[in-house]
């Protein structure tokens, strides 16, 4: 029998390609986008939406909604957010314009406050403000949720290393009361997010006289602001 040879080349390539990270600059705006327009729901059926961001030990968290009820309190709660001036931006709307109680009266039922609550299963009809941190648009092609970091808060990051990036995830809430099994009972998914990247930078380092933030004497550098 004629020897027989066999020639093979296996070729292994990963079934889906790795998402890019997203790189975050300390000490600069950072904008993280949620594209929407891909997925099965829609802005209008979300009830909450939360970001998470997970650093070491370090957790912080975002909800985009700020959902305020008629307070009864006839006593100022210290832990308790109120507003006033509750307004909807538009006829039937119940998002809403309100006005941040600083120093709160004796009273709150009586000055018609409205103090800020989770939201519960069922609960449909409450007031909401929409976060600082937190832009909706939809321009007919692309229906988005953008967050945005300031610049205060990404300089509150630290660099990272490659494996110990931040973890960052997406909870969304969702109003199911169109489905009788699921009758007031919100449903939440959870939407894991690639890890973000934070890159150092120089500016993070300067602090608001123009010197250079260390204790360290030899480090430390004024700017000069003369104009020859």
């Amino acid at each position: 029998m004629d020897e027989l040879r066999i020639k093979s080349i296996l070729g292994i390539s990963p079934r889906h390609k790795p998402r890019k990270l997203t790189v975050i600059t300390r000490g600069a705006t950072a904008k993280l986008e949620y594209v929407l327009t891909d997925k099965w729901f829609s802005f209008e059926t979300l009830e909450q939406v939360t970001y998470s961001f997970k650093q070491r030990t370090r957790l912080l968290w975002y909800n985009m909604f700020i959902y305020l009820l008629k307070t009864e309190d006839t006593t100022v709660d210290e832990y308790k957010t109120y507003y006033k001036n509750v307004t909807p931006i538009e006829p039937g709307s119940r998002q809403c314009n309100a006005e941040l109680v600083l120093d709160p009266v004796s009273n709150p039922k009586q000055a018609n406050y409205y103090e800020v609550v989770d939201i519960t299963d069922g609960q449909n009809d409450l007031y909401y403000l929409i976060d600082d941190h937190f832009y909706y648009t939809d321009d007919g092609e692309r229906e988005y949720i953008t967050f945005v970091f300031s610049s205060e808060e990404t300089e509150t990051f630290s660099p990272t290393e490659p494996g110990a990036e931040v973890k960052f995830e997406i909870a969304l809430r969702f109003n199911t009361d169109s489905h009788v099994e699921l009758t007031n009972k919100d449903s939440v998914i959870i939407d894991p997010q690639p890890p973000l990247i934070v890159a150092d930078s120089l500016y993070s380092r300067v602090n608001s006289d123009g010197d250079c933030c260390s204790d360290d004497t030899d480090m430390v550098v004024s700017t000069s602001r003369l104009v020859g």
